[in-house]
C-alpha cells in the first residue's frame, strides 16, 4: 500500500488522522500516534503490513454496510 492509497481509504471511510489513528489502535497494545498516519501519507515512514491489511478491511467492511 502506498501513502497515496492509505489517504484515499482514510477519506473513504469519513475519518480524521486522529481518527484513523484511534481505529488502528488496539486496547493493551500501545496506540497508534496521530503523527504516525501523518508520515504514512506524507511518505516519510513505510506502512507496515497489517495496517495494510486493516485499512483494506475497515473499507471492505464499510462498502458491505452501503445497501444495495
Amino acid at each position: 500500500m502506498n501513502s497515496q492509497e492509505l489517504k484515499s481509504i482514510r477519506y473513504a471511510l469519513g475519518l480524521s488522522v486522529k481518527g484513523l489513528a484511534f481505529e488502528l489502535s488496539e486496547p493493551g497494545h500501545k496506540a497508534v500516534n496521530p503523527r504516525t498516519v501523518r508520515r504514512w501519507e506524507t511518505g516519510q515512514q513505510d506502512i507496515q503490513g497489517p495496517v495494510a491489511v486493516a485499512m483494506r478491511l475497515m473499507l471492505r467492511e464499510k462498502n458491505r454496510e452501503k445497501p444495495r
